[in-house]
């Protein structure tokens, strides 16, 4: 077993809390990553943020090293949001744009997961090596010997660094027995989620613990799209 974590300090939890708080149109949000360096204008402008656009897995911004107080190796992934759809444009009324918009901030991954398969498909014990340990960069602190003791406090961590800046959740959905809880604070038609779920980007090789903005009706749902 193993864990490693992006270092989660209160400056990126109000980051957080801000995006979910501020307007959500596509002008204000990717008007907020420039601001934060999250995201660089070309030469004459233009900001491209990789929203999905289709049914493609979950596309991913890197974001700049130096936009991080911990600047590490820039060979593999690092400091990266998973994004959704676009957020709406600030002119829509289109009721229900935002509830396939979202960013995420994964910082903390487990890895085997919670609830992991007992065996592979060679029919053996699970490996007892992470093979996908070198595609993530050194700015991810690893610790070898942690497992799901430790993968919990971490959330609980994290969870006590927004409590102490907007209070405690509004709701909670799921369950850590089932490999799946997210805490929802709702702000408005917005909501600021921490979860622990399952890394859909490495094929649940890894359990993670996420930041999240979502809309608030969309917040509780397993999959970020239908109602729980």
């Amino acid at each position: 077993m193993s864990m490693k974590l992006l270092p989660v300090a209160g400056t990126l939890v109000d980051t957080m809390i801000s995006l979910a708080d501020g307007p959500w149109t596509r002008q204000a949000v990717e008007r907020a990553f420039v601001e934060r360096g999250w995201i660089r204008a070309d030469d004459v402008g233009t900001v491209r943020v990789p929203w999905q656009t289709g049914y493609e897995d979950w596309p991913k911004l890197d974001l700049p090293a130096d936009s991080w107080p911990e600047a590490g190796d820039p060979d593999g992934a690092g400091w990266q949001l998973d994004l959704g759809a676009p957020p709406p444009d600030k002119d829509s009324h289109e009721a229900g744009a935002a509830d396939h918009s979202f960013v995420a901030l994964p910082f903390a991954l487990l890895w085997p997961p919670l609830v992991a398969e007992d065996l592979d498909d060679d029919g053996d014990e699970n490996d007892d090596e992470d093979d996908l340990d070198e595609d993530f960069s050194n700015e991810w602190i690893r610790y070898p010997d942690a497992g799901p003791t430790e993968f919990e406090a971490e959330f609980r961590r994290v969870r006590v660094l927004v409590e102490d800046r907007i209070g405690p959740p509004t709701r909670t959905v799921g369950d850590i027995t089932v490999g799946w809880v997210r805490e929802v604070w709702d702000r408005g038609t917005m909501a600021l989620t921490l979860s622990i779920e399952d890394d859909i980007t490495t094929y649940s090789h890894y359990d993670r613990i996420a930041l999240g903005v979502w809309s608030a009706h969309s917040a509780g749902a397993l999959d970020g799209i239908e109602d729980a």
